[in-house]
């Protein structure tokens, strides 16, 4: 029995080597060029590729050897079906009678490097192979055998020993032995086994992908496997897809990512949440079902009730009375089908979903699963090569959290009904929204600032405070008479309006600045009148204590008082005394302003007189001329207006586009 196995395993190790179709890559690619516009580091930096081949039966495999320190008489062939459902490395031994059907069986007897472990594994799966009478077949299958350490080549130049469960046994769910005359093989036809890339959550080593990730150098948070399938095609020596082991190379997915964090469900720890199916546009009712995304089968299978529904909106479908699982479809059929997940919606090409059985017949891509299984009545949802064909699928796992992502493929058009993107929570838009009403408000108070600090601003609050002074004090002087209008058609030009704005304003805190306030107003209460011409105000001046008394107190606060309004009101104009006395007489001509002496008996101070003669009385008369300039060229500049109409419309503007995203 051994020679004769022996023999098998190394004829076939022959074809395999002689083949170019079926010859699994041993060298590694070339680094990749990452993309630079990856949100997060889950896409990998470096990556090996391994080949999808697909068999007669229509399983999606790989090649790889078992055993031995590479390419070699020590290695044992095998084609191990690819699957996310499945949690471990699964090769069938020559002890499990049933456990094939048209493979080979791993001899461990053969392995120069298998390190037996004395761990047994009970493992229950889904079956996802496609019998004749799917309503005589258990859809759980339980397997035993033993745990082992060996050698595993499979393209990624790995040579450390990676956990290999060696089945001996198969039971249905019944507890019946699977067996070549019992309902059929434990694998799936044409295989020795499954390639698992499931995890063991309760013991993590025991998978392929925590382990590589485990013995990574230079260390790495976590491990990302690609997975780029192609469309169904009957011809098995093309290659029936590709897998990017450790990163996600640039130029295999176009646009953002669709990062997806399963829930887990009965058939895989990578299950997600369904959000619903549609045929022909119409929702199909997909309440409480779990999607997993598995490579193994070149079909999409769903609930037995789901795939009548479906088929019953698809012209020219019928059960097919062999194979109760599938349904006949013209070859000509056109099925509208969209699978609705987390954070995207997808569509799956009408091509990939009408699949030739033979020359002039089809049948549908979508099956079902046995009626009343575990799988049917749990609403579990199988999606193979038609959903995969259409997107790029990368499986990220780390200690701390696992994700699947899905992305756009070049070339493949259709695929993504809505564009990719995690959905906002309700308290990230809200957040957002106060987000971006507090960007606006700041916005428009940059704005108003800006207005305010226009001359055509300044300008305004200068001629209403003057306004208000003069209505008050004749109202003071004159009760009962009605206030004159504020009169705004021209405007005069001040120099620096916004020092004449400061001035008018009240302090905060009194001192300097309210005595300059106070002055002003005493000696121009009616400023804001004379808007036209010119005008002509009396003051009486009277001397304070600390600026002395007698004609020298009345010149030099004559004095003081032209130079104030000459910094205050006119900044950059000169300011000349001829002489002085008890008091002065100051006049404004094109932006000069000059203090003379009045006549007076009393001697000039600077001429030997007592400045203590006489107290300190005099006058002051100013002349101010005042050009008109027309409204439009004082408003000329671009000065933002900001009413709040304009608040109210643009506030609204932002929550429709806001509320649109």
């Amino acid at each position: 029995m051994k020679v004769s196995s022996l023999l098998s395993n190394l004829t076939l190790l022959f074809l395999l080597s002689t083949s170019t179709a079926a010859k699994p890559p041993l060298t590694p690619e070339p680094k990749p060029r990452l993309d630079r516009r990856a949100r997060d580091s889950r896409l990998g930096s470096n990556f090996s590729t391994i080949p999808i081949w697909r068999t007669f039966g229509g399983t999606n495999v790989v090649n790889i050897g078992v055993g031995g320190d590479g390419p070699g008489f020590s290695t044992q062939p095998m084609n191990l079906t690819l699957s996310t459902s499945i949690n471990y490395l699964l090769v069938s031994t020559i002890e499990c009678s049933g456990c094939v059907d048209g493979g080979l069986a791993y001899d461990p007897s053969l392995s120069t490097t298998l390190t037996p472990t004395p761990l047994a594994l009970q493992y229950t799966y889904p079956s996802t192979t496609l019998q004749y009478d799917s309503s005589s077949i258990s859809s759980l299958l339980n397997i035993s055998g033993q745990i082992a350490r060996d050698t595993v080549n499979d393209g990624r130049r790995d040579v450390e020993q990676r956990t290999v469960v060696l089945v001996d046994e198969f039971l249905d769910a019944r507890g019946t032995v699977v067996d070549d005359f019992g309902v059929g093989s434990g694998f799936n036809p044409d295989t020795e086994g499954f390639y698992g890339l499931g995890i063991d959550l309760a013991t993590p080593m025991n998978s392929l992908i925590p382990q590589v990730l485990a013995s990574s150098n230079p260390p790495q948070e976590g491990l990302v496997v690609g997975i780029d399938m192609l469309p169904y095609s009957l011809d098995v020596t093309e290659q029936a897809g590709v897998i990017h082991w450790g990163a996600v190379p640039e130029g295999s997915y176009r646009g953002g990512w669709n990062w997806i964090r399963p829930t887990g469900s009965l058939s895989s720890v990578w299950a997600t949440r369904l959000n619903k199916l549609e045929i022909n546009g119409r929702d199909i009712g997909t309440s409480g079902f779990r999607a997993t995304i598995d490579p193994s089968q070149y079909t999409i299978i769903v609930p037995e009730a789901t795939a009548i529904s479906i088929y019953s909106r698809v012209d020219g479908a019928i059960r097919d009375r062999v194979t109760t699982s599938r349904w006949n479809v013209p070859c000509d059929a056109s099925i509208d089908f969209s699978i609705h997940l987390p954070g995207g919606n997808y569509k799956a090409n009408s091509t990939d979903l009408v699949q030739h059985r033979s020359v002039r017949s089809c049948w549908g891509g979508i099956v079902a699963w046995p009626s009343g299984s575990a799988m049917d009545r749990q609403g579990e949802v199988l999606l193979g090569t038609p959903f995969l064909s259409n997107v790029y699928t990368a499986l990220y796992y780390s200690p701390d959290e696992r994700y699947v992502g899905l992305a756009a493929k070049p070339g493949v058009g259709g695929s993504v009904v809505k564009p990719i993107g995690n959905r906002l929570s309700s308290g990230a838009i809200a957040g957002i929204i106060f987000a971006l009403i507090a960007v606006m408000l700041i916005a428009l108070g940059l704005l108003f600032s800006r207005s305010r600090d226009s001359m055509a601003g300044y300008y305004s609050r200068v001629i209403r405070k003057q306004h208000k002074l003069a209505t008050t004090q004749m109202m003071h002087q004159y009760p009962g008479m009605e206030p004159p209008p504020l009169i705004m058609q021209a405007q005069p030009v001040f120099s620096e309006p916004r020092h004449m704005d400061a001035l008018y304003a009240r302090p905060f805190i009194p001192g300097q600045k309210g005595y300059e306030r106070e002055m002003a107003l005493g000696m121009d209460p009616l400023a804001g009148m004379g808007m036209y011409g010119q005008q002509q105000h009396q003051y009486s001046v009277e001397s304070d204590s600390n600026r002395g008394s007698g004609f020298w107190g009345g010149w030099r606060r004559a004095k003081e008082e032209s130079q104030w309004r000459n910094q205050q009101g006119r900044p950059g104009q000169m300011v000349q005394h001829a002489g002085a006395g008890a008091s002065g007489y100051g006049e404004y001509h094109s932006g000069q302003e000059q203090v003379q002496p009045y006549p007076y008996p009393y001697p000039n101070p600077y001429e030997g007189g007592d400045p203590n003669q006489h107290p300190a009385q005099g006058h002051m008369t100013t002349t101010d001329t005042i050009s008109i300039v027309p409204r439009e060229e004082l408003l000329s500049a671009d000065i933002p207006v900001i009413t709040i109409t304009t608040i109210i419309t643009r506030t609204i503007l932002m929550l429709t586009v806001v509320a649109a995203i």
